[in-house]
């Protein structure tokens, strides 16, 4: 994974409103089925690794672990652990960014 490209792709879905930022409401995403993915930080505790790998599992949206840090550096706001990508072009293209084929 290219750590700046995601971060700009991740900074770019945040302006564009593609992205929903923390763990509750990145749920909420997942279960309407409006997900295209699943993101999680680093450093987030098990517990919401936990959630949103079986929020995961059960909806069938691909969920992707960042560095630690990542998600709080592009998007902006600190302390944001879980998130989830609407679906859309800009979702496709980190996804491919992040399968781990392309790392």
């Amino acid at each position: 994974m290219n750590r700046a490209q995601v971060k700009g792709l991740l900074g770019l879905c945040a302006r564009a409103g593609q992205i929903v930022l923390g763990t509750d409401q990145a749920l909420k995403l997942v279960r309407r089925g409006g997900a295209a993915c699943l993101l999680v930080d680093g450093q987030a505790a098990e517990n919401t690794k936990k959630k949103l790998r079986d929020a995961s599992l059960s909806h069938a949206s691909p969920l992707y672990e960042l560095p630690a840090g990542l998600l709080d550096e592009a998007c902006g706001q600190s302390g944001r652990m879980g998130a989830a990508l609407r679906e859309g072009t800009l979702s496709r293209q980190l996804i491919t960014l992040l399968e781990p084929a392309n790392q």
